[in-house]
């Protein structure tokens, strides 16, 4: 599968490690000339690294958004627009309108967005869960 990886801060390197293990082929995408750098001396092919992330929608399946958070709107709905399913690092958006205008632009498209909440399913979390409905916390 060919993932973009749009944003290669410190969460965007933690995700491209992740999408290499995962056997996925990768582009990635970011503004920043030494990111993208580090990114080709990390195993991504230089030809599959770009400024603009919009150059590389046509060459991809899905696209991964560690972006700061408020450009995630900006990102996720032209890749949306694209026809791109979209896992967006938290939060999806910086306000409840710009939330509402991405999950409107995946039924659109009729695309998936996800939002990564990656302590959403760890056993802790259901255990407080637990805990507050039972009415021990």
């Amino acid at each position: 599968m060919n993932v973009l990886l749009v944003g290669l801060g410190r969460w965007g390197e933690e995700h491209l490690r992740v999408l290499a293990r995962l056997g996925a082929t990768v582009w990635a995408a970011d503004l920043s000339a030494a990111r993208r750098a580090r990114a080709v001396g990390r195993g991504v092919a230089a030809d599959r690294v770009v400024a603009d992330f919009r150059n590389a929608l046509p060459y991809v399946d899905a696209v991964d958004i560690v972006t700061p958070a408020d450009s995630h709107r900006e990102v996720a709905e032209a890749c949306l627009a694209a026809g791109h399913h979209c896992f967006v690092e938290k939060p999806l958006a910086v306000s409840v309108g710009d939330g509402r205008t991405v999950v409107a632009a995946a039924r659109a498209a009729g695309r998936v967005v996800q939002v990564g909440h990656i302590f959403r399913s760890h056993p802790v979390t259901a255990t407080l869960r637990a805990a507050l409905a039972d009415g021990r916390v």
